[in-house]
């Protein structure tokens, strides 16, 4: 997180309750969760550029993701780690994030309670991975992955790419959850 914002991150952690860590750890089936749900809430950082701002919210969010991974650890201390957690970075058919706000959540599941029809996350090809490999410094750290919906779509495409996953690499998913 951009130490010059931390203490408004904290208040907004907070106030959209991520703080509530143990929320996380068992979901009924997955639990995704906004970083903020009210454009007010990061008024602070209206003197960036949109697309910084977007940059610092992915940043915010992805520092808050080691914090949960953390918390997961000593949870399930003892017994089998049946967690897997990540951001999932949305509002992409609505926008470009050099002009409007993208929306990062904080994403978890028990892969043994989350049973997929298909694959969650495909190759990152698209600009939009790219715009949140480049907000983490391209740091090879991190594994960015690209969320497809089926069905219908606001922008007349099908499929469409409505999240952009990150994770660090040492967060293990299910090969089943991976498209090639």
């Amino acid at each position: 997180m951009d130490e010059t914002f931390q203490s408004e991150f904290a208040r907004l952690l907070r106030e959209e309750e991520l703080d509530n860590l143990e929320y996380f750890m068992a979901p009924p089936l997955f639990a995704e969760e906004p970083l903020y749900s009210q454009y007010s809430q990061v008024s602070f950082l209206d003197g960036l550029s949109v697309r910084e701002r977007n940059a610092v919210l992915i940043r915010a969010a992805v520092k808050h993701l080691h914090v949960l991974i953390d918390y997961s650890k000593a949870h399930f201390s003892g017994r089998d780690y049946d967690f897997v957690a990540m951001v999932s970075v949305q509002d992409w058919d609505r926008m470009d994030p050099g002009v409007d706000l993208l929306t990062p959540y904080l994403w978890s599941a028990n892969p043994s309670r989350l049973e997929l029809t298909g694959a969650l996350l495909a190759p990152p090809v698209t600009a939009c991975s790219a715009f949140v490999a480049g907000a983490l410094g391209n740091d090879p750290a991190y594994a960015v992955h690209e969320g497809y919906h089926h069905g219908y779509s606001l922008i007349g495409v099908d499929p469409y790419l409505d999240r952009v996953y990150v994770r660090p690499v040492t967060m293990a998913v299910p090969p089943n959850w991976l498209t090639t």
